[in-house]
């Protein structure tokens, strides 16, 4: 029979083989890490459009952060603006395009729009002005 000395030893014992014998994970940045969109131009001006016309263009991006970048949504202020982007992942320094598709249809004047983007990481504001003739 064990005496209370020699049952503590062995339980400490157990527990510092059971210790050792767990293998600690790796440390991945990427897991641990925050996407941040930074957009290479965050506004865009039309001058004299003509009432009708349409004009693509597109916001580059990149993700300056440490992990994956999601695009979540994107909000316009008018129906006016369409956009499209990849759905996939943007790994950290990797670049992507969000493509807008403005049609100044019915519209005139000074048209200041704006584009919200949402990420799993930050959001930004993108504006785009143009004046319809």
């Amino acid at each position: 029979m064990f005496n209370h000395m020699q049952i503590r030893f062995l339980i400490g014992l157990g527990c510092l083989l059971l210790l050792a014998s767990c293998r600690q994970a790796e440390y991945d940045p990427a897991l641990d890490g925050t996407p941040e969109i930074t957009f290479k131009q965050t506004d865009y001006t039309f001058l004299e459009i003509e009432e009708g016309d349409t004009r693509d263009f597109e916001y580059e991006f990149e993700n300056t952060g440490t992990s994956p970048l999601m695009i979540l949504d994107v909000e316009v202020a008018c129906g006016c603006t369409m956009t499209s982007w990849h759905l996939r992942p943007i790994a950290p320094g990797e670049k992507g395009i969000l493509k807008i598709h403005f049609d100044s249809t019915h519209l005139s004047g000074l048209k200041h729009n704006r584009i919200d983007v949402f990420t799993n990481g930050n959001y930004v504001r993108l504006t785009f002005l143009a004046e319809v003739i």
